[in-house]
């Protein structure tokens, strides 16, 4: 028995896409994927805070939560800049795929309309 799995997430870096379409569900993919990293590095700053926070109070080796708190603050935080410099990348990306190079305008005539496309 033979089978196939195709994980788009796994493409190879040598696979490129040769269709708009295709570029831009690949970028819109990986825009996705960086929202959701996003998401996660908010995530670490809070447990971090949180383990903080706790050390505040009457804990077992409250140094060691409270180190393991800002190590993940830390982490959340320089993982935050890192995403966020990708994801307005990607952003800048889907923008460019999307604006269509030239000037479309659209005109009615006496009998029907035209549109006309100025580069």
């Amino acid at each position: 028995m033979e089978f196939d799995i195709d994980i788009p997430l796994l493409t190879p870096s040598y696979a490129r896409h040769t269709t708009w379409r295709g570029a831009i569900n690949a970028e819109r993919r990986y825009h996705d994927i960086l929202l959701a990293n996003l998401g996660l590095n908010v995530g670490y700053a809070s447990v971090g805070t949180a383990m903080v926070v706790a050390s505040t109070y009457n804990v077992d080796q409250a140094a060691a939560w409270r180190g393991h708190g800002s190590a993940l603050i830390l982490q959340g935080a320089g993982l935050l800049v890192l995403d966020a410099i990708a994801w307005l990348g990607s952003r800048g990306r889907i923008v460019g795929f999307l604006s269509m190079p030239g000037d479309l305008a659209a005109r009615s005539l006496p009998v029907g309309g035209a549109l006309t496309w100025r580069f």
